[in-house]
């Protein structure tokens, strides 16, 4: 009985001081991460996201912040309100997103490429 009990004692001592520093796997980043800017079109616009924050948004010659700011479930949907209206900017392939900006009635759909 006392081999046994020595051999607990061994076992829960050794599992006390196995590293807790195992790897983890790097957390994904959002699809949308980075900078994106209008792409061949008559509107200015950019928007700065940092991880699962937007950092800036700058449309039509003015810099707005965003607020109230959502992403989907897998990072490849950004939804914010900005000062006069919201906008939500879309993984549309590979390089390319879209952005809807809605300011009251009007409504302005711009492709984005990543800066």
């Amino acid at each position: 009985m006392a081999a046994l009990i020595d051999r607990r004692r061994l076992i829960c001592c050794a599992a006390a001081f196995v590293p807790s520093s195992v790897p983890q796997p790097a957390p994904r980043k959002p699809a949308l991460d980075g900078a994106w800017r209008s792409a061949g079109s008559s509107e200015t616009a950019e928007v700065t996201i940092a991880g699962y924050v937007a950092v800036g948004f700058f449309w039509r010659y003015h810099y707005f912040e965003p607020s109230k700011v959502r992403f989907s479930n897998k990072g490849e949907k950004l939804g914010f309100s900005f000062n006069g209206g919201r906008a939500t900017l879309t993984r549309a392939g590979a390089g390319a997103t879209l952005l809807v900006v809605e300011q009251g009635r009007a409504s302005s759909r711009i492709e984005m490429i990543k800066n």
